[in-house]
Order: structure tokens, then sequence, then C-alpha cells
């Protein structure tokens, strides 16, 4: 490298920097997005209880009302009549209620199913995190070991340049001296 009239290390080398990594960050991922199948999970969690409350319902009395006005034309008999009507109508299944029960724990069991299946997608996204951090930290001890090693490259590059400038060694080694560092 130095009859190359390189005085440091061979170019390839030179611009290896593992300081400015990603890597060498603090930092951990922000939280992903949600995702399309967390979306459709959610919306089928939700679905299930409003199915629930729907069943449910079918215990409950119903009440229904009605009102109408009936327009008459000049022609008609009796125009000068108002006519109008006011209806309500309250109704109560009480022999029904198997058929209502059935229904309701069909929806409960549903419901149970989209709940478990949300706690299921939400179980595994803590477990891809916590792999994530773990690949993450073995990352970051995977730099500081390149970190460590480009260090003693560069020492021992500086020791066998001085070695050269002493006479000590030959050009040969000091040549072969960056693959070695390479290979390593």
């Amino acid at each position: 490298a130095l009859l190359a009239g390189v005085p440091d290390l061979p170019r390839g080398l030179r611009g290896l920097d593992p300081s400015d990594s990603v890597l060498a960050a603090k930092t951990v991922r922000p939280p992903k997005a949600k995702s399309l199948e967390e979306d459709e999970i959610r919306q089928r969690a939700e679905a299930a209880r409003a199915n629930l409350s729907r069943a449910r319902a079918g215990f409950l009395p119903r009440l229904n009302g009605v009102a109408r006005i009936d327009w008459k034309g000049r022609a008609s008999p009796f125009s000068e009549d108002p006519s109008w009507t006011v209806g309500l109508s309250a109704s109560w299944n009480i022999l029904g209620g198997a058929g209502v029960w059935g229904g309701a724990q069909d929806a409960a069991g549903k419901c149970r199913e989209a709940e478990a299946g949300l706690d299921a997608l939400q179980a595994r996204q803590e477990m891809e995190s916590a792999a994530e951090g773990a690949r993450l930290e073995d990352a970051r001890e995977r730099l500081a070991i390149a970190k460590e090693s480009w260090e003693q490259a560069k020492e021992s590059h500086r020791i066998a340049r001085r070695r050269y400038e002493e006479g000590v060694v030959t050009a040969t080694e000091v040549v072969a001296l960056p693959l070695i560092v390479c290979r390593t």
C-alpha cells in the first residue's frame, strides 16, 4: 500500500465507517401502521359485538307507533271533515324465547371467537416486536464487534507501515496486509 502511494488503508477500506450506521441509533423502529389484517379482525369483532346486542334485543318488548293524515280533494264527499289516524302497538314474544335464546348464544359464541382472534393478533404482534428487538440487539452487538475489528485493522496497518518504514518487514508483507484484513 505504501509503494502504491496510499499512506493509509486501501481505498475500499478507507470509506467504511460503521459508526454512522442505522444500527448505531438507540431508537427502536416506530410502531407499524395498522395492517389490513388488523383492520379486518377489529371490524369483525365490532360486528360480532353489534350482532350480539341485536340478538339480545330479541328478549325486549317491541313498541311501534304510526300516525297518518289524509288530505281530501274538494270534489270528495266529506271534504270538510279532517281525517287522521294515530296508532300504537306493543308486542312481546314471550313464548318464542328458546329461538331468541339460541340466536343470542350463537351470537355470543361468534363474539368470543372474534375476540379470541383479536387477542391472537395482538399476541402475534407482541411476539414479532420482541423478535425484532432481539434481532436489533444482535445487529448492534455485531456492529460493536465490527467497530472493534475495524480499529484493530487500522492499528495493525499502522504498525505494519511503521515496521516497513524502519525496514523490519518487506513491501510484500505490507501489501498483503489489506487482503488479510479484508478476509477477517
